[in-house]
């Protein structure tokens, strides 16, 4: 997977609707996963009509709403790299946001400290809340994950 195409539509102030872009989406390199940024919001609620491009997304967490298109490849534990997250040894981390993830194709592991493990399989999907996680993924093919991140806050 090289690249994700992405079709943009969005409503003019008239009321019209239409395609305002189709273009392709290139992988950014974060934490060991190839992501495709595909769009978001810096703020809510969105502001309609739209023309759809306010939100290109951004794949190192900045905005209110964000999706991507995560590649996880074959025998790899996430973590590190250029993220903005801090890992520990086996991967854990945390993240300011609910996070949900749908498993398109492949396998992954989800780790949370004390839980049992589970796979992940395509068609799974799971709802991050803030928990401390990390993903391995143990299979011989890379796991395809459409990701959807809400900025959330925690309390104090």
């Amino acid at each position: 997977m090289k690249q994700v195409r992405r079709v943009i539509t969005g409503e003019e102030l008239d009321g019209r609707s239409r395609i305002v872009a189709i273009d392709h989406v290139d992988a950014v390199a974060i934490a060991g996963i190839r992501l495709f940024p595909l769009w978001g919001v810096p703020s809510v609620p969105v502001p309609l009509p739209a023309t759809g491009l306010e939100g290109p997304g951004n794949a190192k967490g900045a905005g209110i709403v964000r999706t991507a298109i995560g590649v996880l490849p074959a025998n790899r534990l996430v973590g590190g790299g250029d993220s903005h997250l801090t890992f520990d040894e086996e991967g854990f981390h945390r993240t300011d946001s609910v996070d949900v993830a749908y498993v398109i194709s492949g396998s992954v592991l989800l780790r949370v400290p004390g839980e049992p493990d589970t796979m992940l399989n395509a068609g799974d999907c799971v709802v991050q809340n803030g928990a401390r996680h990390a993903w391995l993924n143990q299979g011989d093919e890379d796991a395809v994950i459409l990701w959807v991140w809400v900025k959330g806050a925690r309390a104090d």
